[in-house]
């Protein structure tokens, strides 16, 4: 079942943080800690700005790569995947396309 975000919320999908010893072993993700780089999966429809009343579009689009701080967001398993929610305020950056 599809998630639709609402409001100014982001769903998140953490991707894999593979980091490796300065002599080349791989280092356990169980070592590494939650990676804080995410794929963006959905989003919602943005904020209702409070004075105006219009929505604010949010800044992320679904593909975009972004980061997180190590404490943000609400983790959600669906499927056997774990998505994160967070508020778009909480999206720390986006890598550059291109």
């Amino acid at each position: 079942m599809p998630i639709q975000p609402t409001g100014d919320r982001v769903l998140l999908r953490r991707l894999e943080n593979e980091q490796f010893s300065p002599g080349g072993l791989a280092i356990p993700e169980s070592a590494q800690g939650k990676s804080r780089r995410c794929e963006v999966v959905a989003v919602g429809p943005g904020a209702v700005h409070k004075t105006t009343g219009e929505r604010v579009p949010i800044e992320v689009a679904p593909g975009d790569v972004v980061f997180l701080g190590k404490y943000s967001g609400v983790e959600y398993e669906q499927d056997g995947e774990v998505l994160i929610f967070v508020r778009e305020d909480e999206v720390l950056g986006k890598e550059a396309r291109g």
